[in-house]
This record gives structure tokens, C-alpha cells and sequence, in this order.
């Protein structure tokens, strides 16, 4: 009687395991990754074909919620509607999906801070600024990486204090920017030297703004 209850047992537990994996989601990480790389071709030229496949593509299963609204974000950035990219940008800003992903949810970030500055939301964009510098440090990431995403940080920081008036923040967030990218050991990574090249621009620009002013 006993071994028959375990047989019935055994039975069942498989049963459930086979529906188990039957039920499982198949990975598609091969055609997520595929998928991007051709709406990054025609990102540009054709941004509502580009949000018309993220529909599909995430009511497939081929996207998850996170990576649609992350291009969704980028999409309507380009396009100049800040509202409906800051009511993206803000949807993932605490996914873990997108944190385990490194650098690039740093970039979704500072993308999210400057959408933040050009919307008039500088407070919110310097509180968010703070946040990424402050975890920038604690996130596992390369030293170099890490100084290139404070800087882009500093940046926003620096922008949003001169559209509000205070000129010296401005200026002292700009000098901390270009300092901080003169530490660099990695020039030649197109990465690096992005934010190399912005921070020594914008902080050029800021005081070519202030001799015309004064």
C-alpha cells in the first residue's frame, strides 16, 4: 500500500514538473538583442515604425516591460516629446532588470536626468544627479567608467544650476567635471572620450556665456 502511494506520488511530481517546464518562457535574449540593433538603424529616420515594433515586439514576449519603455523613453526623447519620454524614463528607473545591467542603466539614468533639465525639472534632475554619483562608486563598476559617469552627472548638475541663477554652483560643478575626466587613463575608449570631450565643451561654453553677459 505504501509503495503504491509513492509511485502515485512519484506520478504526480513529474506531471508537475513536465507542465513546469512546459510553462516555462523560452529565452529569446538572441532575437531581443538582434531586434535592437536593427531598430538602432532606423531610430532616426523612422521613429514611429521603431515604436510600432516595441508594441509588438513586447506583447510577443520578445522585449520585457523594461527594455520597451527604455527605447520607448529614448524614442520620444529624439522626437522632442520630453512628457511622454520622462513618463517612460520614470518607469524603469528602479527596475532591478535594469540595474543588474550595469552601465547601461547608468545611461538610462543620466538620459532620464537630462530629460529631467531640459523640462524645466531641476530639482528633481540634481537630487537624481546626486543619487548617481553617489551609487556610481558602490556599483561594481570599471574605475573609469565610474569617473565618466560622475562627470556626465556633474554635467546635468552644473546646467541645471545656471538655468536656475547660481552661476558659482554652475561654475564649481563644471571645474569638478573637467578635473575628474583629467584623470582618465583611458582616452581612446570612444565611452571615456565622450564625456571627456562634453565636459571640456560645456565648461567651455559656460564661461564664454559669462564674458558675453558681463
Amino acid at each position: 500500500m505504501k509503495k503504491r502511494r509513492y509511485s502515485i506520488l512519484l506520478t504526480v511530481v513529474l506531471a508537475a514538473l513536465s507542465l513546469l517546464v512546459g510553462c516555462a518562457k523560452p529565452d529569446r535574449s538572441e532575437e531581443a538583442t538582434q531586434l535592437k540593433n536593427e531598430l538602432q538603424d532606423i531610430l532616426y529616420t523612422k521613429p514611429e515604425q521603431v515604436l510600432a515594433r516595441v508594441d509588438s515586439a513586447e506583447r510577443a514576449g520578445v522585449f520585457t516591460e523594461t527594455t520597451a519603455n527604455l527605447i520607448r523613453s529614448n524614442v520620444y526623447g529624439r522626437m522632442g516629446q520630453t512628457q511622454l519620454a520622462l513618463f517612460y524614463g520614470e518607469q524603469i528607473k528602479h527596475s532591478p532588470e535594469l540595474r543588474s545591467e550595469g552601465v547601461n542603466y547608468y545611461s538610462a539614468l543620466l538620459q532620464l536626468t537630462s530629460l529631467l533639465n531640459k523640462n524645466g525639472e531641476w530639482g528633481k534632475a540634481i537630487h537624481l544627479a546626486d543619487e548617481i554619483i553617489a551609487d556610481a562608486d558602490q556599483g561594481g563598476l570599471d574605475e573609469q567608467m565610474a569617473l565618466r559617469i560622475k562627470s556626465r552627472a556633474l554635467i546635468t548638475k552644473a546646467s541645471c544650476a545656471d538655468h536656475m541663477g547660481h552661476m558659482e554652483e554652475a561654475e564649481r560643478y563644471y571645474l569638478e567635471s573637467l578635473e575628474m575626466m583629467m584623470g582618465v587613463t583611458q582616452p581612446k575608449d570612444y565611452w571615456i572620450a565622450d564625456a571627456l570631450v562634453v565636459a571640456v565643451i560645456e565648461t567651455t561654453e559656460f564661461y564664454l556665456e559669462q564674458d558675453l553677459i558681463s
